[in-house]
């Protein structure tokens, strides 16, 4: 595999970002392996993310990325051991509060981020408990 070519403002596990001008007055601030990736093979796919072959979250060379399901990518960071964070729900069993069971019926997954889908209807249920209270 070719060298790691790394971002103008990446750092050692961060990924690099780059300014991109969308349009008339419009700039973002996009991950650069993601300008990278589609600057060299086109755009991405909804549901689609760009994934490192190298492990190295800053390199932006285009030969080193490749598009895979936010699952996929998951599953490639477990199996490489460079998960941060909380243990993976899965092996534990039950939700981040430990109240409701971690299941396939019990999971809503927003923005790759899987949740309680019964701490969530409860949260909710506050939030709007207490909009009620405050139109009051």
């Amino acid at each position: 595999m070719d060298d790691c070519i790394i971002g103008r403002n990446g750092r050692p596990g961060e990924y690099a970002k780059s300014h991109v001008l969308i349009g008339p007055g419009k700039t973002y601030w996009l991950r650069a392996h993601v300008v990278a990736y589609a600057m060299a093979h086109g755009p991405i796919p909804d549901g689609m993310q760009v994934c490192h072959a190298c492990d190295n979250p800053p390199c932006v060379n285009p030969k080193h990325l490749f598009l895979g399901t936010a699952k996929a990518n998951a599953h490639d960071r477990d199996q490489k051991g460079r998960r941060k964070g909380p243990p993976d729900r899965a092996t534990v069993g039950t939700c981040r509060a430990g109240l409701h069971p971690w299941t396939p019926d019990n999971i809503i997954v927003n923005d790759g981020d899987a949740r309680c889908l019964q701490c969530r209807r409860e949260q909710t249920r506050i939030a709007n408990r207490r909009y009620r209270q405050r139109k009051r």
